[in-house]
C-alpha cells in the first residue's frame, strides 16, 4: 500500500452498506449533547468546564455551513 492511500481491499469490506448521518444544521437538537460530551472530555479531575447560556444560543443559532460528504 502507498503511503496515504486507503486499502482497496480494505475499503472493499467497509463498503457493504451506507449510514447516512446528516448534518448537524439537520439535527440541531444533537448540539447540547456534543457540547456536554467535549466538556466531559476536558475534565481535569475537578469541575468540569462550564459553557454560558449565550454560548450555548450563538451555538444553537449557528447555521453549520459546510459541505455533504459524498461517499461513492
Amino acid at each position: 500500500m502507498t503511503a496515504g492511500r486507503f486499502s482497496e481491499a480494505l475499503y472493499n469490506r467497509l463498503n457493504v452498506f451506507m449510514i447516512r448521518l446528516p448534518s448537524l444544521r439537520e439535527r440541531k437538537e444533537d448540539i447540547p449533547l456534543l457540547v456536554e460530551y467535549f466538556l466531559a472530555q476536558h475534565n481535569t479531575g475537578g469541575q468540569s468546564p462550564r459553557i454560558t447560556e449565550r454560548a450555548m444560543q450563538c451555538l444553537m443559532a449557528y447555521d453549520w455551513p459546510g459541505q455533504r460528504a459524498r461517499i461513492e
